[in-house]
Formats: C-alpha cells, sequence, structure tokens
C-alpha cells in the first residue's frame, strides 16, 4: 500500500513519538505519513494543530464523494 493508497477518501495517518513529558504535557515528535512530513512539538496543542492542519476538512470530504471515491469510515461514539 502506497501514501497515495492511504491517503484516498481522506483517511490520513500520523506516527506519533513522545520522549518525555514536562511542565504536565507531552513533547515529541509527529510525522504525517502521506506526506512524510515531521514535526517537532513542545505542547499536545501544538500535536493537535499539526494533525488538524493535515485532516481533510468536510469539503475535500465531500468533493471525493462527488468524484467517486470512498469517503472516510468515522468511528462511532
Amino acid at each position: 500500500m502506497t501514501a497515495r493508497d492511504l491517503n484516498r477518501g481522506g483517511n490520513t495517518s500520523f506516527v506519533v513519538r513522545i520522549y518525555y513529558t514536562e511542565n504536565g504535557t507531552w513533547q515529541g515528535q509527529v510525522a504525517h505519513v502521506q506526506s512524510g512530513e515531521m514535526y517537532s512539538f513542545q505542547s499536545m496543542l501544538e500535536l493537535m494543530r499539526f494533525m488538524d492542519g493535515h485532516i481533510p476538512s468536510e469539503e475535500e470530504n465531500r468533493s471525493w464523494e462527488a468524484n467517486g471515491s470512498v469517503s472516510p469510515e468515522r468511528p462511532r461514539r
């Protein structure tokens, strides 16, 4: 499976490495699997901002559905 296959339909994957905790939050490194982009973070907020920037929006998901691509499966709570 290639990175392009993983991204089809809006799926996205991350590898997160937590190196240590300090001041009640995590520090580490995150990699976006599809693009290969890596980011060192100093807080959980920075981690979430990076990840949020790589997760397809609802508009992008709708455009994939309109083009016949598979839409991402969202976990039910």
